[in-house]
């Protein structure tokens, strides 16, 4: 049924972006230098900082399309995670809309400078979206990753770097934003 369909695929949108976040890691890794050493240093970022990581290792030792691609991956990386912790974090309910499509309805609040409600319902459409984003994320990466310019040795399914295309970016995560203190509420009654 179309509950459990929804369901299913936040479950591979956590698996495919799980992947993303360990491709992320030995990306940084590799770059900074590899071995035990890196891996240590990389095991436990999250994910702002293996994106600044990579941000500040392409900036300061990388050249060409290593560098070029290397900043596009980040990019997508992040525009990616605030589209997946969206879905991971803020689907709280599934029901129907009106229309009786499934949806998942997420809901989050925020206070930074003001209380804030962020409401959406997410379809199986958009679920699906961000998981075909995820999906050329995880082949991109690995095409940078194990590609022949970075790793000296010809690889059978990686193309050249240099003619690597990279994958459009998805748009920023747009959160409704519903100010709860301008919200106008009824008078209450008085008893009697």
């Amino acid at each position: 049924d179309a509950r459990t369909f929804l369901h299913a695929k936040i479950g591979e949108i956590i698996v495919a972006w799980n992947s993303v976040e360990y491709l992320a890691r030995n990306m940084l890794s590799h770059i900074a230098g590899g071995g035990p050493s890196a891996l240590a240093l990389t095991a436990n970022l999250g994910n702002v900082a293996v994106k600044e990581g990579l941000d500040v290792l392409a900036n300061e030792i990388l050249t060409g399309s290593f560098q070029d691609h290397v900043f596009h991956f980040g990019k997508m990386f992040d525009c990616l995670r605030e589209h997946r912790n969206w879905t991971v974090h803020g689907v709280i309910a599934i029901a129907k809309n009106s229309s009786g499509e499934t949806i998942g309805i997420s809901q989050m609040e925020s206070a930074r400078s003001r209380l804030v409600l962020h409401q959406k319902h997410t379809t199986i459409d958009e679920l699906e979206e961000l998981l075909s984003h995820i999906k050329a994320l995880n082949l991109y990466g690995g095409n940078i990753l194990f590609s022949e310019d970075l790793t000296g040795i010809p690889q059978i399914s990686a193309p050249r770097l240099s003619l690597l295309e990279k994958p459009p970016l998805p748009d920023r995560l747009q959160k409704p934003r519903l100010f709860l203190r301008d919200v106008k509420h009824p008078p209450e009654s008085s008893p009697g």
